[in-house]
């Protein structure tokens, strides 16, 4: 039996960021398979029971689940379907905020943050737009800088980086994850989309330029639950619920993780039609000796049979990922992606 992939995501942010109510809604968004056919569930029943209760309490009575854990860090193993064959195993986890800070290498929500980091395919730096009210500007950087803590999160992930060029390791993608969109609507009411999206990719080239250096792929992407008007609201009105773009980092996520396996694929075809080719010649030759036998003229053939059937599978695997490649990006081609510095989408984010 084939061993399912694993894909994993390491959210970096401070305490009250949303990386908890983040999780939550982007898991009853999946599970309900709102992703053009992709749909997430949680390998351990009692977590998945936990995370869909979370949501219909907020839903229901406008109630937050608790911003921290007591027990410490949670890993929460998820399951990603494409329509109902399963795709990748799919690790997330939950911590602490305050583990960003911490000089307690031993901390329980220190090491498995600093482990997940190690194994992540995408690194979500996790930033609440409470403090993106006003236009990232000289006069008030540093006031934010300080306010996000993001000198933490990037010294963390340059860290990272620095050690997987040392390995000769694939680098993580990243999402800037700004939580709590809502909060933008005051400072977007009246201005024109062109206009803000420019501002949104400015602020955070601003405020997160590691984003925007040469072998970094990047995704900006503006997240809400709702209509809630408070950053740290604990309780607000059921009906402010509207979940906006819940889904997209993770459909960004599939995406970096598919481009390298399309190439591949590819590559695997070309190798594959050679080998195809050999064989056909080398059938085809023996049949026209004089003596031949027929056990060898059948391992020549079998050997042209083997050769078809590797080709076919790898075209269709081809097909199937290219189409998956297709409809993961019909999410996110409104959001600004990032590669090696420069801005790739023309077109406006989704932004409240």
């Amino acid at each position: 039996m084939t061993k399912t992939p694993t894909l994993s995501v390491a959210m970096l942010g401070t305490t009250s960021c949303g990386k908890s109510s983040y999780l939550l809604g982007m898991y009853a968004t999946l599970a309900a398979g709102l992703m053009n056919g992709f749909f997430l569930y949680c390998r351990e029943r009692k977590l998945d029971l936990r995370l869909l209760a979370e949501w219909e309490d907020l839903c229901s009575s406008g109630t937050f689940p608790p911003p921290t854990r007591e027990d410490g860090a949670q890993q929460y193993p998820f399951v990603l379907n494409a329509g109902i064959d399963p795709w990748l195993n799919f690790d997330m986890l939950d911590y602490r905020g305050g583990a960003l800070l911490t000089t307690d290498d031993d901390n329980p929500d220190v090491v498995p943050m600093r482990a997940q980091l190690r194994a992540a395919d995408t690194v979500y730096a996790v930033v609440s737009c409470e403090h993106l009210t006003q236009r990232i500007t000289a006069e008030n950087l540093e006031r934010t800088h300080r306010s996000t803590k993001i000198a933490a999160i990037s010294t963390q992930l340059q860290r990272e980086i620095r050690e997987r060029r040392a390995e000769g390791k694939a680098l993580p993608s990243i999402v800037v994850l700004l939580t709590k969109a809502d909060l933008l609507r005051p400072r977007f009411q009246g201005h024109a989309e062109d206009v803000l999206f420019k501002e949104l990719v400015e602020d955070v080239r601003l405020l997160f330029p590691l984003a925007f250096q040469r072998g970094i792929s990047a995704m900006i992407c503006p997240v809400r639950l709702g209509y809630f008007g408070s950053p740290d609201a604990q309780k607000v009105d059921a009906p402010s619920v509207a979940p906006n773009n819940l889904m997209h980092p993770i459909a960004y996520t599939l995406l970096c993780r598919l481009g390298p396996a399309v190439v591949e694929t590819r590559r695997a075809i070309a190798e594959a039609e050679k080998a195809l080719t050999q064989a056909e010649r080398d059938e085809q030759q023996y049949r026209n000796r004089v003596f031949s036998s027929s056990a060898k003229i059948e391992a020549h053939a079998k050997a042209t049979r083997q050769a078809k059937a590797a080709l076919a599978a790898l075209r269709e695997q081809l097909e199937v990922d290219t189409h998956r490649s297709a409809l993961l990006g019909e999410q996110i081609g409104h959001l600004p992606l990032i590669q090696d510095g420069t801005v790739l989408n023309p077109t406006t984010p989704d932004v409240p």
